[in-house]
């Protein structure tokens, strides 16, 4: 099974450097982290007995075949689908710059210790599968806007990281309006049959024209542990 994939964990923040070491076990060349935090309800995390934590995202990159292993060890070894534990999700890669940089993402080597092409290196695309990740970019302080649309279409949880916005100058003469430059990244995983409505309902009710002028867009996920707590709450 070749190819590579992108790995998003999210966890408590306390975890950070436990998840890092995991992830090092396993081959990654490099493991990315930044903080953020949900967007459950206090409704939510009473039902699920949990207090609101500070989360830490993480990226790093992994062959597939590698990448279903490290999900499977998410359950086993880091627990990750215990409810309120976390999520782990791993996204297909399309491309990359190089096949050098492909050989470093899944090595952790340099060009000339493999000799490998510096040329464009292109994946096949992959069959839709079960779940989505929906990815929304939106003005600060407007996340409860978008939550409140998306949970309008069925959608879960979110994550959300702080994120400074650049060239919107650019932006701002195509979409004919002010945009802000202090933004808020929000991340949702949701299963694919529902990913069309949860865009829809955000665009319509925190779109361009609204206070959040938010920009949509979803990207195809291959696998995702750690949702049970979500399905456990669907379920009542």
């Amino acid at each position: 099974m070749g190819g590579l994939s992108l790995i998003v964990t999210i966890v408590k923040k306390s975890l950070n450097e436990k998840y890092i070491d995991f992830f090092k076990l396993y081959g990654s060349s490099i493991v990315l982290s930044a903080a953020c935090r949900g967007t459950a309800s206090s409704a939510i995390l009473d039902y699920l007995g949990l207090e609101k934590v500070e989360k830490t995202i993480l990226f790093t990159f992994a062959k597939k075949d590698v990448a279903n292993t490290i999900l499977k060890e998410l359950v086993y070894t880091m627990n990750i689908d215990m409810p309120g534990a976390g999520i782990g999700l791993s996204i297909p890669v399309s491309s990359v710059g190089s096949q050098s940089t492909m050989a470093f993402l899944e090595h952790g080597v340099q060009e000339s210790t493999l000799n490998v092409s510096s040329e464009m290196k292109e994946e096949k695309p992959m069959i839709e599968s079960q779940y989505s990740l929906i990815i929304v970019i939106t003005n600060l302080g407007c996340t409860d806007m978008v939550m409140d649309a998306a949970r309008s279409a069925n959608a879960g949880g979110g994550t959300i990281i702080h994120a400074k916005g650049t060239g919107l100058d650019k932006a701002e003469k195509f979409f004919g309006i002010s945009l802000s430059s202090e933004k808020e990244m929000i991340f949702i995983t949701t299963l694919t049959k529902d990913k069309n409505n949860i865009m829809k309902a955000i665009m319509n009710n925190a779109g361009m024209k609204t206070e959040a002028q938010s920009v949509v867009i979803s990207v195809p996920v291959d696998s995702v542990v750690g949702l049970r707590s979500l399905e456990n709450i669907e379920n009542n």
